[in-house]
């Protein structure tokens, strides 16, 4: 073999090693996108989820308040104008909250995963809430201790998974 063949031996071998690691990396490039897009989407969830829960927790709030002044308006004596037109406000903004209470639950609800265990809590305490609608009773903070323990246990899976590359 002449010096000819030798160079030219030895730059194909370079070439094919070349395409070969050219490879190698556009195939972690490829890999780190998608485990960077799966780790966007699972906070977007993350955000989504902590909207959805604060939402819930204040047209809840919203809406007992007004029930209360309406009950209370229904309780004076006497059915002036004004009283009945402030009623009908009442009444009027009062299903309006339970409309968005309503909506923001069956998000809640529809977000979770009653295979995880922390969301299998949450679920628990939601649950009740949906089934009776009236005089419901929760517990505002319950619900948020459960809603933080579902978004720190997604939280540390979406930073491990950062971490290591590798999206379950």
């Amino acid at each position: 073999m002449d010096d000819a063949s030798w160079i030219s031996l030895v730059a194909s071998l370079l070439a094919f090693g070349t395409a070969i690691w050219s490879n190698k990396i556009a195939r972690e490039a490829i890999r780190h996108g998608g485990t960077q897009r799966i780790a966007e989407f699972r906070k977007e969830w993350i955000e989504e989820l902590r909207r959805n829960v604060a939402e819930f927790l204040m047209a809840e709030a919203q809406s007992r308040v007004l029930k209360n002044k309406m009950e209370l308006m229904g309780g004076l004596p006497g059915t002036s104008e004004f009283t009945l037109s402030k009623a009908m406000q009442f009444h009027d903004a009062h299903l309006e909250a339970e409309a968005r209470a309503a909506r923001s639950l069956e998000t809640i609800l529809l977000s979770l995963n009653p295979n995880e265990p922390a969301h299998k809590e949450l679920l628990g305490s939601l649950k009740p809430v949906w089934e009776s609608r009236d005089d419901r009773k929760i517990s505002h903070t319950e619900i948020i201790e459960l809603t933080r323990k579902v978004l720190k246990t997604e939280w540390d899976r979406l930073t491990d998974e950062i971490m290591k590359g590798k999206v379950k």
